[in-house]
This record gives structure tokens, sequence and C-alpha cells, in this order.
């Protein structure tokens, strides 16, 4: 199951690289919304680390969003290809 690679941020340009950052790591990235709300994504990484000795401490969890809009998916091709080159 691919996870969500959430980004926040106010700068328009930088986020799309970021968003295909994203999706070049193998998430699928999901647009947050403005910086403002980075302390929202922050708690959820708190929580994911705070799960962990319940979990076994295996490190092997993440996060993915059910019902996402399509307007918050970031489709682009990656950098790569954007570029005019290809990916792995």
């Amino acid at each position: 199951m691919q996870l969500d690679g959430l980004v926040a941020g106010d700068d328009a340009a930088a986020k799309q690289v970021v968003l295909r950052l994203v999706r070049e790591s193998g998430l699928r990235p999901i647009d947050a919304g403005p910086l403002a709300r980075a302390k929202e994504l922050e708690a959820l990484a708190w929580l994911n680390m705070a799960l962990q000795p319940l979990l076994g401490n295996t490190w092997a969890t993440g996060w993915r969003l059910l019902g996402v809009p399509s307007g918050l998916l970031d489709e682009r091709q990656p950098l790569e290809a954007a570029a005019g080159g290809t990916t792995a």
C-alpha cells in the first residue's frame, strides 16, 4: 500500500518541487495547504512515534488518507520526466 507524503508550504513553486520529490520517493504526494498547517503535520509525526512501542518498534508504519479529493493530489510527472529525462 502506498503511503502518503503530506506537504505544507507558502511558496507554490517550492511546494511543487517538494511534492515531486515526495512522489519520486515512492509516497503519494498530498498538498496539505499553507505552511501554518505544519503544526498539525508535526503532531501527526509525534503520534506515529508515540505509537511505535505499542506496535513493537518496527518503524514500518506511516499514514494513508482515504477519500482524498483529487485536487489535493499532485499527479504530475516526476522531476526527471518533467525535464525530459527518464525515471528509474
